[in-house]
């Protein structure tokens, strides 16, 4: 097992220059506490590791802010990071998702929503350049994904725990995925 400062510098090398995806758990908590969470986006600064997302993350997103103002305190802060658009054609992103959905109740894993196999279904899409950041482990399991690096957060009140997430078609491949 690699120690600390292995593990950090493999950690960078993964992300040099490449696109991460930020889940809504990371949105939301970046934007109510983004001290707390600023060790994480400067280690994307550091590494050139690009901000992205995606329609159905965006619509999550906001769709959680009950308020008007809360709504524009969220799409600033969702045009304050700078998150650079991803797009797929609807229909394979969908297609994709019903196969992941499969494979996963075929797992006896049923945690995941519709909006999380999407999210598979983009990081397959993107797999050799795209990584997921979430706290929601249990909707990206390692029989689909690689969990490449867990950066602790403490707010003072909680610890959270986001992780990079990255697809691994060796392991879709032996599922007869795709």
């Amino acid at each position: 097992m690699p120690d600390i400062m292995e593990a950090s510098q493999l950690i960078q090398a993964k992300l040099e220059k490449k696109f991460v995806l930020l889940d809504t758990n990371i949105l939301i908590g970046a934007s109510t506490n983004y001290s707390a969470y600023q060790p994480l986006f400067e280690l994307l600064e550091e590494t050139e590791c690009a901000p992205a997302h995606f329609s159905f993350i965006e619509f999550e997103f906001v769709r959680g802010a009950y308020e008007s103002e809360n709504m524009k305190k969220r799409r600033m802060f969702f045009q304050q990071i700078q998150s650079f658009p991803m797009g797929v054609p609807a229909d394979e992103i969908i297609t994709s998702a019903i196969a992941i959905a499969n494979v996963y109740a075929g797992k006896n894993h049923n945690t995941a929503s519709f909006i999380d196999c999407c999210v598979a279904a983009f990081l397959k899409r993107h797999s050799a350049s795209l990584f997921l950041l979430t706290e929601d482990h249990k909707d990206f399991p390692l029989f689909l994904f690689d969990r490449i690096h867990v950066m602790p957060i403490d707010t003072g009140k909680d610890i959270h725990t986001p992780a990079f997430y990255e697809y691994n078609d060796d392991k879709a491949s032996k599922l007869l995925l795709f």
